[in-house]
This record gives C-alpha cells, structure tokens and sequence, in this order.
C-alpha cells in the first residue's frame, strides 16, 4: 500500500530517512524517474541512503504502473513513492495513476525556475504540472518536514 507520494530532487536524504520514513512506517521506498534509472553513481547512492530495513525499488514510469497496481506481489509494504520532478508525478497521472494527495518536499533553485515556497522552485514545465494536478484533483501541500504547517499548492498557483 502507498503511504505517501512525494516530490523531493534530492529523492533520499536525511529528511526522509529521519523524518518521513518514521512518521508513516515505511518499509518500501520506489523511486520513479527516466533519467535517475540511467545513473548508476546515483542508484548507488540511493542504495547507501536508505535505511537497512526499508527496500528500495528504482525503476522509469514505465515499470513504476505495473508495481503500483499489483503492488509488487507485498500486501505488507507501506511504501513511499518519491518523484524527482512533480512533472514526472503528473505523467504518471496521466497514465492512469490515481493519487489522491501529495507532498512537495524540497526542490532546487536552478536558473528559470520559481520560487513556489521556502526551498521549493519549479521550472515553468514544472508549474504547468502542478497545474494539471491541481486540476485533476491532486490535493498537493508543500511539507519540507512532517512537523512543519502544509503550504497548498492550489493556494500558491492562484497567486501566480
């Protein structure tokens, strides 16, 4: 069962293994990107960051479908779903995923992005994303930390 699908570019790190590996007892992280899964320095590391009882799946949107509708043959597992962009959240939309909320965790300030809340940037692709999420009904809330107040991100794109 998925417990939590969240966005955050940096996929695993301290945030996650301390905080939201513990708040919703997660045992499966699947990780779902196209690029990542062509990045072997990457998986790797993933593979280091990880927590020793939780496992890790990396797989593109492709192989993501198949292990979330059957969900991968583990009635036990309380996953957590990280995608690195929330456009690649948005395909998996499109291709039929059912996400009823999410979480925006931090993303980079790169050049040509905007600034969507503390430590959360979205490039104008990335914004026309949350768009259609927020359209098809996507309750997303930008949550750096589990303690921390939620931002909307429905709130956040009335104002752009």
């Amino acid at each position: 069962m998925v417990v939590l699908y969240r966005v955050d570019d940096r996929l695993i790190h301290g945030q996650v293994q301390t905080s939201w590996i513990r708040e919703y007892q997660v045992n499966r992280i699947i990780v779902i990107d196209d690029k990542v899964i062509n990045e072997p320095l990457t998986i790797q590391i993933l593979k280091i960051a990880k927590p020793p009882h939780v496992d890790l799946v990396i797989c593109g949107t492709d192989r993501a479908m198949g292990l979330l509708a059957k969900d991968a043959g583990q009635p036990n597992a309380r996953t957590l779903v990280i995608f690195k962009t929330i456009a690649t959240a948005a395909e998996m939309v499109k291709l039929g995923l059912d996400i009823k909320t999410m979480v925006i965790g931090p993303t980079s300030n790169k050049e040509g992005t905007v600034q969507m809340a503390k430590n959360t940037y979205f490039s104008p692709e990335e914004v026309e994303a949350a768009r259609y999420l927020n359209d098809k009904k996507v309750d997303m809330n930008i949550q750096l930390l589990p303690s921390e107040p939620k931002i909307s991100i429905g709130s956040v794109l009335e104002k752009m």
